[in-house]
């Protein structure tokens, strides 16, 4: 059985990608719809059903349970993928799931994209910097996530009603 999804992707790492392919922005990132039958296949730019890949993907991803990943004691930083812990970082475009975060942590929190796969949520106490965070991600891209699996160097912020890319490093 084919499925329609959706993956998170960025875009300076992919052009050659995204210029036969089938993509909307998301933020300061690439969202692209793919059909998922064991393998990963993109869907070419000439295709005419585009808005229709999109819906489809979007449902998809709203099926997708959302699975946390606590990452030590001392501090609240929780990564979130997929049940599959493959494509995870997608789960944000998805409001519910945002929602159900906010709820969770009764308040405004982080988003800190560390791969394709996942992000990682950090609750807003008021004692963060967007800044520092933005240098963590970066340091973290740098050393040890692979340009292929690299999202972005950005930090993103949740307020209860939407994302806001709060602080990003230009493509060098």
């Amino acid at each position: 059985m084919c499925i329609i999804s959706i993956r998170l992707m960025n875009i300076e790492n992919n052009i050659e990608l995204l210029d036969k392919t089938v993509w909307k922005p998301f933020l300061n990132v690439a969202m692209v719809p793919y059909q998922d039958d064991g393998t990963i296949r993109y869907i070419s730019k000439n295709q005419s059903y585009t808005e229709t890949l999109f819906e489809a993907g979007l449902k998809e991803l709203s099926r997708q349970k959302m699975r946390f990943l606590k990452l030590g004691d001392c501090i609240p930083l929780q990564a979130v993928t997929n049940s599959k812990m493959c494509l995870g970082a997608a789960l944000m475009i998805n409001k519910e799931n945002l929602d159900l975060i906010h709820e969770s942590f009764a308040g405004n929190f982080w988003i800190l994209p560390s791969s394709v796969h996942e992000f990682m949520i950090l609750p807003d106490e008021g004692n963060e910097n967007a800044e520092e965070l933005l240098n963590i991600v970066t340091e973290i891209n740098r050393e040890i996530v692979s340009d292929d699996d690299k999202l972005s160097d950005s930090v993103y912020y949740y307020d209860g009603e939407k994302i806001i890319v709060c602080a990003h490093k230009e493509a060098r």
